[in-house]
């Protein structure tokens, strides 16, 4: 806020003018769409908002002003985990079954490629889990796509690896 105002005294002082910003009481609230902590925001989802602002000059007088309202678009975030990281040991010619937990941590539907590789080389293929048991069954496909999962959703998988 400007304002100008006049100084009378003794001789030689004169009118002046400025910024006066002692004695305002700014009081700012912010109004605005919060997102669950819980969940991520769905990638689309429009959040608008705005600011308020109350104040008091010197002489008692109230304002309040509210800005223009900011509507902003939430964007895809993309996010995977894969629980837990396993190790073992196994005997030479057998098979190591490890179990995980493939899951989408992003805001969007994402489409995942999953592939194992060994450090010794040996060579390893990705099931998905279709009954959830940690066991390869007849009935677990091999994973040679990509998997499509929503937003928080989650499968279990297998990684085979033939030592």
């Amino acid at each position: 806020m400007r304002f100008s105002r006049r100084v009378t005294g003794g001789s030689g002082q004169r009118a002046r003018s400025g910024r006066k910003t002692g004695g305002l009481l700014c009081l700012l609230s912010l109004a605005a769409l919060s997102a669950s902590l819980e969940a991520q925001t769905p990638a689309g989802t429009q959040i608008a908002g705005s600011a308020q602002a109350t104040y008091q000059d010197l002489n008692g007088g109230s304002y309040t002003v509210t800005s223009n309202t900011v509507t902003v678009t939430v964007g895809q975030a993309a996010g995977v985990d894969i629980e837990p990281p396993r190790t073992g040991l196994f005997n030479p010619g057998s098979t190591a079954v490890f179990q995980h937990t493939l899951a989408n941590i992003g805001n969007d539907v994402d489409s995942l490629t999953v592939s194992a590789a060994s450090f010794a080389g040996w060579p390893a293929r990705v099931y998905r889990d279709v009954n959830s048991d940690g066991l390869l069954d007849a009935g677990d496909s091999q994973l040679s796509q990509a998997v499509t999962l929503t937003a928080g959703q989650a499968i279990d998988i297998l990684v085979a690896v033939d030592i």
